[in-house]
């Protein structure tokens, strides 16, 4: 979470993409991030891309932009919707949240891309890792300057401290090794 926070911090740092296999936490985390931005008097805004947002031009983004914002014009579009966000936000900062960007629309990631490309938004993505990215979500961090934080399974002992802790105590180590195996790694 540090990481993340830095980011935030950084004025020339446009956005930050957790990377992860699915069950890891990107999402969780990403939640927590959104908090602490909130606590600090940030405008956050979450948006959920799904398979079947994907099928609707700006699905994942409907809960966020309001409607009297859409356009066929897509430059319209990006300069309506920085407005809008602007004027939702006053003198805070903005971070937009977009859980799942693997799985955003042509004009949703068009339109995150060029929202995180502007000063006045903070743009943090979750992504699974191994699945294709629209490449204007991954121009985020390979061209765009976001930092980019991958989160890896845990190890044994981690499962094992992850178990002990949710179970308020230690674990019988033929358990322990039970879920060790069963888990691999992804506390899912």
């Amino acid at each position: 979470m540090a990481e993340l926070a830095a980011a935030r911090a950084d004025p020339a740092c446009p956005g930050a993409a957790i990377i992860a296999p699915a069950g890891i936490g990107k999402s969780r985390l990403a939640r927590e991030v959104c908090a602490a931005a909130e606590a600090q008097g940030a405008l956050t805004l979450w948006a959920q891309a799904t398979a079947c947002s994907a099928a609707i031009p700006l699905g994942a983004l409907a809960g966020v932009l309001p409607a009297e914002l859409r356009s066929d014009d897509t430059l319209e579009l990006i300069q309506r919707s920085m407005a809008f966000l602007r004027a939702q936000a006053g003198d805070r900062h903005i971070l937009l949240a977009v859980d799942d960007a693997h799985l955003l629309d042509a004009a949703s990631a068009t339109l995150v891309g060029h929202l995180a490309s502007g000063s006045e938004v903070f743009v943090l993505v979750t992504v699974r890792s191994g699945e294709p990215v629209p490449d204007a979500v991954e121009s985020l961090w390979k061209d765009g300057g976001a930092r980019r934080v991958d989160l890896a399974e845990f190890d044994d002992d981690g499962i094992v401290q992850l178990v002990e802790s949710g179970l308020g105590g230690p674990v019988e180590h033929a358990t322990a090794q039970r879920v060790v195996e069963m888990s691999a790694g992804n506390p899912l």
